[in-house]
């Protein structure tokens, strides 16, 4: 990374435009250095925040409009009904004991000694993650 070099007539500048009220574009172009150079300046030199005058705001980051909504059709018109899992007789196994055979949904994150979280470690389908009750739980079938 390029190390930029400042002058005492750079800094001026800097803060003089910064206390007007431009943004690191503006300066960064009369300046001829990066903006992400002059921010960084501004940083180091303990600038404050601008307030923006009052009634004024910023964009938003990320606008409503380009948030995807379903349309109405698409959302689920029956309620996802909660299935109680086959019980498991034992007592579950930690993270680290748990295989590819056995089901990774957690039952309880104080119940194992080391403080991992306890598995339900019910046999699963091979390449399956969850036994048959929690597949149930979690997840949502296909509709056709």
């Amino acid at each position: 990374m390029a190390k930029t070099n400042w002058t005492d007539d750079e800094i001026a500048t800097l803060r003089e435009m910064w206390r007007d009220g431009r943004s690191g574009s503006q300066i960064s172009a009369v300046l001829k250095k990066s903006r992400c150079s002059v921010l960084g300046k501004v940083h180091r030199l303990e600038l404050k925040a601008r307030l923006l005058p009052p009634g004024q705001r910023r964009k938003p980051a990320h606008p409503q409009s380009l948030r995807f909504t379903p349309p109405p059709s698409q959302l689920a018109t029956q309620p996802i009904m909660a299935v109680e899992p086959q019980p498991w007789l034992g007592k579950g196994l930690s993270i680290l004991e748990v295989g590819h055979d056995r089901c990774r949904a957690v039952i309880d994150l104080s119940g194992d000694p080391k403080g991992l979280a306890v598995m339900c470690a019910a046999p699963t389908e091979e390449n399956k993650p969850w036994c048959e009750g929690h597949k149930q739980l979690y997840c949502i079938p296909h509709r056709r």
